[in-house]
């Protein structure tokens, strides 16, 4: 964050001045641009600004328990804003511009998040003791994301276990639950 706040400002040509840096971090802090790890109380990370992910993960996703997010429209602020507030949960530094890895101790779990501008999908992979406890705390953070944007088309999926490639409406599952169905066997 210090090269940006050492820039010249675009209106006078100087940079921003130091007794005001705290508070602009703070207020990117407010808005969910950046945060402190806890560990290293000098250091502000931007997940914006971090480095792409690598193409391959330290973590099991063939025993995950499998979710997705579908957008219409995907923000490029979502998956910034779900690594700031989800800061104290991130794996050592497993955080990347568009994918991070979080975990619950306390429930032995781990899951990686990774999202994809492209395809507008987030996908999510949960593994450990407490696998849908901890898919509730994800999605309920997303939740809070989405309701911050106006008219977002989010379609919430299920991933098939042996086929992850193939995902059901969260929507259509849980009204079969509540009819009593307990199996789902159309594939979409």
């Amino acid at each position: 964050i210090a090269p940006i706040l050492q820039r010249k400002s675009t209106e006078t040509g100087l940079p921003y001045p130091r007794d005001k840096h705290r508070f602009i971090v703070d207020l990117m802090q407010r808005f969910e641009v950046c945060y402190t790890p806890e560990s290293e109380p000098e250091t502000i990370i931007a997940p914006a600004l971090l480095p792409p992910a690598p193409a391959v993960f330290d973590f099991n996703e063939m025993t995950a328990l499998r979710f997705q997010f579908n957008y219409e429209f995907l923000p490029p602020s979502v998956m910034a804003r779900f690594i700031v507030k989800m800061c104290h949960d991130i794996k050592h530094d497993c955080r990347w511009k568009n994918a991070v890895i979080v975990e619950h101790s306390a429930w032995r779990t781990t899951a990686l998040i990774t999202t994809d501008e492209a395809t507008r999908k987030i996908r999510i992979a949960v593994n450990g003791a407490q696998k849908r406890d901890y898919l509730s705390v994800i999605r309920k953070t997303f939740a809070d994301i989405h309701a911050g944007f106006e008219r977002l088309d989010v379609d919430e999926r299920v991933c098939f276990p042996d086929h992850p490639e193939n995902t059901v409406s969260l929507d259509d599952l849980l009204w079969l639950e509540q009819n009593g169905e307990r199996t789902y066997t159309n594939i979409e």
